[in-house]
């Protein structure tokens, strides 16, 4: 029966069946069936008996709104990523539910948005085949939800901003971008695509075609996206360079290389598109820049046929340029391109440059297996490590402000922390290497990798990061957010055991 003990609700086979109680009208009338492809596994009602939640042995979990006659489905999850669900709860707000695996679900969010998942570290407590969860539950304020395991039950306070995994069902492939507005997010997805998907609130809407490759020759390597957020550009296989609007209007490809066109920019005024051949072919190691106005193109070679790389355009539309062992700095004002600068780097070196808020750029040295984060700066004609990134740099990129670098590593870690060198916050939860982007309002970082992209809340950097605090500090501020305990047990074979102490409840949820 639901809650308010007016409907009577069965499970047959495929098919949820609904029948009103309490009258004489009811007692004659048939029953409601609500219709699935797979045999039923669950059902649950809402504290309200308004809405209904059922899943099937896909996977497939759909959510029926019982305000209407018949009821009215009103969002249906794939079952990709979940496995027979045999666990649903709504809270009692009725606008959250939660799921088998440990999945976490706004319902007043668009229907088509993905689930948060609620993931622990591989090995955490139990080992590695507890951390998806079995059970779920609310508290009946809302304020929490409480996953289930095999040995123990994980608590997460639903007030805490968790990172967001989305759009995994179209397999991004590492390139992620916001629009100039903040509004959007664009990526490279597997199959050779590129899509955009719609950001609102708390939410993000399923995404959609911007481009994709007639042929695995056409897939796109490495995009950019034009500063006014009109179109993002890229290069291809075959040599092709195409620009493609956001509005979805057509495409345009831009020729002259038959090599393949690993990196493309675009300047400050969304005009010039400028990009590098010669990876395979060396006679074409070269920079083009094409006039999207005016369609001339100017050509950047000093003949040495050495293999390009990274190219960007600083703030005053000065273009930088990876090129062997030299960082050159090449000034397109007059009636010929020249270099006005030139920087030895006398090492092995993957160039990262900055687009908005300075003339500053940031490179990667690769010296005796390690690779360490250096920032230049054109106007003091200086540079300086960033020790605190590491010595396993990959990948890095200033914020529009010029003050914030955002740094990921051969592991997954993503690192965001001031250009003075202050030790960085860590954000973990990928695996392999990961690209990443600022929101154009400084409050959220998106990072892509392992077929998966996470929105994460700006660290507040003006606070030490946890694992930088002393040890009496890390061990009071460990002791607010956690009631297990480690003791000493002479019995043990560890010589230690695991405690749980009574655990009310924070007030106030501490953050971090």
């Amino acid at each position: 029966m639901d809650p308010t003990e007016s409907l009577l609700a069965w499970v047959d086979g495929s098919t949820f069946r609904i029948k009103p109680l309490g009258t004489t009208e009811s007692a004659s009338a048939p029953a409601v069936s609500l219709e699935h492809d797979r045999n039923l596994t669950m059902a649950v009602f809402d504290d309200d008996g308004q809405q209904l939640a059922t899943s099937d042995t896909a996977g497939r979990i759909s959510v029926w709104s019982l305000d209407h006659d018949p009821p009215q489905l009103t969002r249906t999850y794939d079952g990709s990523r979940r496995q027979d669900p045999r666990s649903l709860r709504f809270d009692a707000s009725g606008k959250m539910l939660g799921s088998h695996g440990a999945y976490l679900d706004d319902l007043n969010a668009p229907p088509d948005v993905e689930w948060q998942p609620l993931r622990r570290a591989q090995g955490a407590i139990e080992g590695e085949h507890g951390e998806f969860g079995i059970g779920v539950a609310f508290h009946p304020e809302s304020t929490w939800i409480a996953t289930g395991h095999n040995h123990s039950v994980s608590l997460w306070p639903l007030a805490r901003s968790y990172p967001r995994m989305i759009l995994s069902r179209e397999k991004p492939v590492g390139w992620v971008d916001f629009t100039p507005d903040g509004k959007r997010l664009v990526f490279a997805a597997a199959e050779g695509t590129i899509r955009i998907s719609a950001l609102s609130g708390r939410s993000v809407q399923r995404s959609t075609v911007l481009y994709k490759a007639k042929g695995s020759m056409d897939d796109p390597l490495q995009p950019a996206m034009a500063p006014d957020g009109s179109f993002v550009t890229f290069g291809t296989y075959n040599g092709s360079v195409w620009v493609v609007p956001l509005d979805g209007g057509p495409s345009r490809e831009l020729t002259g290389f038959t090599d393949l066109v690993r990196f493309v920019t675009v300047d400050p005024g969304s005009r010039l598109v400028a990009g590098v051949g010669g990876y395979y072919v060396r006679e074409q190691a070269l920079v083009r820049v094409w006039d999207l106005e005016s369609g001339e193109t100017h050509i950047l070679d000093v003949g040495d046929g050495i293999r390009l790389g990274y190219l960007e355009f600083t703030a005053d539309g000065d273009l930088v340029v990876d090129s062997g062992s030299y960082v050159r700095r090449w000034s397109l004002q007059g009636s010929a391109p020249r270099i006005v600068e030139e920087l030895d780097v006398s090492a092995p070196f993957l160039l990262w440059g900055q687009r908005a808020g300075g003339n500053e750029i940031l490179f990667v040295r690769q010296e005796e297996r390690q690779s360490r984060l250096v920032i230049h700066g054109f106007d003091e004609g200086t540079s300086r490590e960033l020790n605190s990134h590491g010595d396993s740099v990959v990948w890095a990129k200033l914020d529009p402000t010029g003050q914030i670098v955002l740094s990921t590593d051969r592991k997954g870690v993503v690192r965001v922390g001031p250009v003075t060198g202050e030790e960085p916050h860590l954000l973990l939860g990928h695996d392999g290497l990961v690209e990443g982007a600022f929101s154009p309002d400084g409050r959220w970082i998106a990072t892509c990798g392992d077929g998966t992209i996470r929105l994460w809340p700006m660290p507040d950097l003006s606070k030490p990061p946890l694992h930088t605090l002393p040890q009496e500090e890390l061990i009071a501020k460990l002791k607010t957010q956690t009631n297990l305990r480690v003791v000493r047990d002479e019995e043990s074979t560890t010589g230690w055991q695991l405690t749980v102490g009574p655990f009310p409840g924070w007030e106030t949820v501490p953050t971090w």
